[in-house]
């Protein structure tokens, strides 16, 4: 309720856009909902509304909107009265959806959920950023809005809920606008990682691998060398509290599954998971979409490629509403001294870009944050208004490059 006080007190300040950022599990769909019926109770609610979302997302979205609205799936053409899916990743490509949805937008309010999805350069994020523009109202939600240390980024859709221009220089302030609805859940995360030793000392396999500088062969030792304490690991904290277990893609979800057999334990796939099993499999791609894994109180995976936001989704899947244990396990299994532990060291620097937002949710209020404004040249200065609070601002390091998930495990790590 506080954070649809918030949107709707945005939203009366003549504000168009705005930015959710809740963390995962805290009920950000049920939030955009609630903000939904009020703006439809005040009369003010555009007659179409387009919610774009990752595919994995669609189902649970259809279920839990289909329960206080209309909801189908967009084909083509947007209608008044129902809610219209669209997959975000994919359906905003597809020949005819954009001219369709930006024909429409003067009358859509239009939802872009998981943002962080759409941050790259790509065709999907032109598109969404174009018919947000043009939208009526506008929504972008995520639980992860940082995914790097390149806030320009994030910059692009934080102009959506300001009425000055947002730049890489200034998105903190515009960020005031974000932090107003950040939730917190009060479930302890416990970060525990588990190095061990290679069975019989480094195998020449990968030391040739160093030798020759092939990081994708000599990650992958040390990630086979690691997969059957990673089992173990997984199987008695299944015991203990349920278990989810994450593989790099699908073969290693096959050896996983016959590792953790192997150790008689019972297990399923998160995709056909009965709600019963005590060890669940998924690979790291299926960290959106599935939110009826609260029962489990343990995240086991080792350090694999991949950005903040997939590790903060991952994660997300057990700490979330529904969650009743007061703490999480989070634990990553890898070969001590490896160029995976070196990976599981990046990821630490990689999270804090969110770590940050999180603490200055956390200790700064939004009226304090718009105590800062945006001067001409974009970075933010002191204000001058009676009573304003006083907060230095500097600009930051430069930004780090950004690496894609599908990169050589070296570049990842920064080599």
């Amino acid at each position: 309720l506080e954070a649809c006080d918030a949107l709707a007190a945005a939203a009366d300040r003549g504000l168009r856009g705005h930015f959710v950022f809740q963390d995962i599990g805290c009920g950000k769909t049920f939030t955009l909902l609630l903000f939904l019926a009020r703006l439809r109770d005040r009369g003010a609610a555009p007659p179409c509304c387009v919610w774009a979302a990752p595919r994995e997302t669609l189902q649970s979205l259809a279920t839990e909107i289909g329960r206080f609205a209309p909801v189908a799936l967009f084909e083509g053409a947007v209608r008044p009265g129902v809610v219209l899916l669209v997959e975000l990743l994919h359906g905003l490509r597809r020949p005819g959806t954009r001219e369709a949805l930006l024909r429409a937008a003067p009358a859509t309010l239009f939802v872009v959920d998981e943002v962080h999805r759409a941050y790259n350069p790509t065709l999907r994020t032109s598109v969404a950023l174009e018919v947000a523009a043009e939208a009526a109202r506008v929504v972008a939600m995520t639980g992860t809005p940082a995914i790097d240390a390149r806030m320009e980024k994030l910059a692009r859709w934080l102009a959506l809920c300001a009425d000055y221009e947002v730049s890489a220089r200034n998105w903190l302030v515009a960020a005031a606008e974000m932090i107003a609805h950040h939730l917190e859940l009060g479930i302890e995360v416990r970060r525990e990682d588990l190095w061990v030793d290679w069975p019989a000392g480094p195998p020449a396999a990968y030391l040739a691998a160093l030798a020759d500088q092939k990081w994708g062969a000599a990650a992958a030792a040390a990630w086979d060398a690691a997969d059957p304490a990673l089992a173990r690991e997984a199987v008695r904290l299944a015991g203990e509290r349920g278990a989810l277990l994450v593989a790099r893609d699908e073969a290693h979800r096959r050896r996983l599954r016959a590792l953790t057999d192997g150790l008689g334990a019972k297990s399923c796939l998160v995709e056909a998971d009965d709600g019963r099993a005590r060890l669940v499999l998924a690979v790291k791609h299926q960290c959106h979409g599935f939110n009826h894994l609260v029962r489990l109180g343990a995240l086991v995976s080792g350090p694999y490629p991949s950005n903040a936001a997939e590790r903060a989704q991952m994660l997300g899947r057990l700490r979330r509403l529904g969650q009743t244990a007061k703490s999480v396990v989070s634990r990553r299994v890898a070969v001590r001294g490896s160029l995976v532990q070196l990976l599981a060291e990046r990821h630490d620097i990689g999270g804090a870009a969110n770590l940050t937002i999180e603490a200055l949710a956390r200790l700064l209020s939004p009226d304090e944050l718009r105590g800062l404004r945006p001067s001409s040249s974009g970075s933010p200065i002191l204000s001058t208004e009676p009573g304003a609070v006083i907060a230095e601002g500097r600009a930051g390091p430069e930004p780090v490059v950004a690496v894609a998930d599908d990169d050589p495990v070296w570049a990842t790590i920064g080599w």
